[in-house]
């Protein structure tokens, strides 16, 4: 950050105070926007992640002697020889992007590194160019603990529950959500993601919806079953409100809601509130160290009259 790079805003504050402020973030959005009066109360403490060599894509510059990224709000390249928070295989990638170059040394070229995800749940995922992935190595796994953890308390003893997830990418949370023993029903409009999805849930009980959010609907005739949990992963933008129908269609008794921005999440948490679902915690997820960025996953539960 001193040398001018615009990712790693936060790098001057301590971690352990990092982790601090981005509760605050999240109780000042669901207060202000969410309209949360205990919000204080509702959010619980931020779960930390590493944030060294945690990153597992970037976007960066490169020229045929140097590889950098963007100076804060500039197209302007700030060089480096490393990455405090970029994955160690994609730092190589790096140097290597910078090895093929050839030419004009102050020609500068955009290039995407991004390592392969572990193995997770067993499973080598297919994870295509255009499919989007978790920034993070470790975001499947601490997404899926605590997507599978409130999905469980939802089930009598060996209960199999029906979920939908909404957003569904290449089928991270289906896959967990399968291999913990439930029906799943995922639904994705990116059709590289679709077909990604398809290959990673091939021997799941899982069915894959290549369909824009917007124009789903739960149909308990097409799909057998009432639904148990709706799982909703959006965009930084959040839930459209063209979308919130998909959402509500499924009437299930509870959604968790995964949101990559705090605003947009309390948005979300709005309009959920004012379709019949009531916020019950809110959990902070320090994902993305040494900068402001925080993600958060909220459980509503369907208020029964």
């Amino acid at each position: 950050m001193q040398a001018g790079c615009g990712g790693c805003d936060w790098q001057h504050i301590n971690p352990a105070a990092q982790s601090r402020y981005k509760r605050d973030i999240v109780v000042d959005a669901l207060t202000r926007i969410g309209k949360i009066i205990d919000a204080e109360n509702v959010v619980r403490d931020c779960v930390v992640m590493s944030n060294t060599r945690y990153r597992s894509s970037a976007r960066i510059l490169a020229t045929s002697t140097s590889w950098g990224f963007r100076a804060a709000h500039s197209h302007i390249m700030v060089p480096v020889d490393d990455c405090l928070v970029l994955h160690s295989e994609c730092v190589q990638q790096a140097h290597d992007a910078m090895g093929a170059l050839e030419g004009d040394v102050s020609e500068v070229h955009e290039a995407h590194v991004r390592r392969a995800p572990d193995v997770f749940q067993d499973t080598r995922l297919a994870v295509s160019p255009k499919s989007f992935f978790q920034g993070h190595v470790d975001a499947p796994r601490v997404l899926s603990e605590l997507i599978l953890a409130r999905t469980n308390e939802m089930r009598s003893g060996e209960q199999r529950l029906t979920c939908v997830d909404l957003y569904s990418g290449v089928g991270v949370f289906s896959l967990a959500l399968a291999r913990a023993g439930h029906r799943v029903i995922a639904v994705e409009g990116n059709p590289f993601a679709v077909g990604d999805a398809h290959k990673n849930l091939i021997d799941c009980d899982a069915t894959v919806i290549h369909s824009d959010v917007k124009k789903f609907r739960f149909d308990v005739h097409t799909f057998g079953n009432t639904c148990d949990v709706v799982v909703v992963d959006p965009s930084r933008e959040g839930i459209a409100k063209e979308a919130l129908d998909a959402v509500t269609s499924c009437n299930a008794r509870r959604i968790i809601l995964v949101s990559c921005d705090p605003a947009a999440g309390a948005r979300d948490i709005a309009l959920l509130g004012a379709a019949g679902y009531v916020l019950s915690e809110s959990t902070p997820i320090d994902m993305f160290g040494h900068t402001h960025h925080v993600e958060m996953v909220s459980i509503l539960d369907k208020v029964r009259l």
